[in-house]
């Protein structure tokens, strides 16, 4: 299955409400034409539709598909067989990309992409930068787990003509060490912390001093960490992701440095990111087509609550290599479409306790 000449080549935030509904319904023919083929599609999908007697062919919209019985994957599928089993057996091995999960809140998964998802979900970033005021040609200290979320801070940089400066951190399990930090003084004295991300800050502090960074990428929690390091004062804008980003801390420290300008997103190894409008510190949108998040009820995955309600979320990515649709371990308020994003949001993330 060839993939349609506009797949992902057009950006949905740039589409009138009626041109955008066309696009995602294009989108939705082609990745069903690309995953159920018989011949060379995905071997997840096309045993599932012959286990339960349905035809795929009957997936005339993306919610005849959603509604569908065999909509919801279960995550723990995608841990325990081979990558191969859950991408088109047409996907060229030359422009696969197979990316692990961080393991920050659970076991490590492999995930796959090609350039297509990469280059939109980067694209839809570097958009939403620009929105929220941060400056393009500025350079960049990255500190994160190697994978997705690396990959596409590397390519939003670089498309934004920024050069990376790279200090790795291993996220495995570092979030409860995190959990009781609140400033500097608290990261000075925590001994785990030291061990585990003090060799990335004085990486973090050499780059600041000698070459001219303006930007940061960091997760929330780590943000002691760094401030206060020599060369912080140079920082101009900071880059703040990961699965949940809690508002009065967020709060405390755009008030405590509102000489820098802040992005935000709600990052998971399946779906991509997805960031905030200007001004919206708790709110996500993610790149649709390519991601999109509905807020269902837990008694019924398959209704959404309505706008203002809390629900549970459930992901959907869909493009070239991956079509996976999954209930999410976090809870989040429904958001609406407004303005550029004519697909839902979400809002003030909470993970599942």
């Amino acid at each position: 299955m060839s993939l349609a000449h506009n797949f992902l080549k057009q950006s949905a935030w740039e589409l009138s409400q009626t041109e955008y509904e066309e696009t995602l319904q294009d989108h939705w023919e082609t990745v069903r034409k690309i995953h159920f083929d018989r011949d060379s599609g995905t071997p997840y999908w096309i045993s599932k539709a012959k286990k339960y007697g349905i035809n795929p062919n009957g997936f005339h919209t993306l919610q005849d598909f959603l509604d569908s019985s065999i909509s919801l994957c279960d995550e723990e599928e995608i841990k325990a067989k081979p990558i191969s089993h859950f991408i088109p057996k047409s996907t060229k091995r030359s422009g696969l990309r197979v990316f692990t999960s961080s393991g920050s809140v659970g076991k490590k998964k492999e995930v796959p992409w090609t350039d297509i998802g990469l280059d939109y979900a980067s694209d839809y970033a570097c958009h939403m930068f620009d929105r929220n005021g941060i400056s393009r040609g500025i350079d960049w200290i990255v500190q994160g787990p190697y994978g997705i979320w690396q990959e596409t801070v590397y390519r939003i940089i670089t498309k934004r003509d920024g050069v990376v400066h790279s200090a790795g951190i291993e996220s495995r399990g570092i979030k409860k060490l995190f959990a009781e930090i609140s400033s500097p003084e608290d990261f000075a004295k925590n001994m785990p912390l030291q061990v585990t991300v003090g060799p990335a800050s004085e990486f973090t502090a050499d780059i600041m001093l000698k070459e001219k960074v303006e930007g940061l990428a960091t997760a929330l929690a780590n943000l002691p960490s760094v401030v206060g390091l020599p060369g912080f004062e140079n920082i101009k804008a900071i880059y703040l992701s990961g699965m949940e980003l809690p508002k009065e801390q967020y709060d405390h420290w755009r008030e405590a440095l509102p000489h820098i300008k802040f992005i935000s997103s709600f990052g998971h190894h399946q779906l991509g990111f997805s960031y905030n409008p200007p001004s919206q510190y708790e709110t996500y949108y993610p790149p649709s087509p390519l991601s999109l998040i509905y807020v269902v009820r837990s008694s019924n995955p398959h209704e959404l609550v309505n706008y203002g309600e809390r629900g549970r979320q459930k992901i959907l990515r869909m493009d070239d290599v991956l079509l996976w649709c999954q209930l999410d371990r976090d809870y989040s308020i429904r958001v609406s479409p407004q303005g550029e994003w004519k697909w839902d949001g979400i809002k003030d993330v909470q993970p599942v306790l």
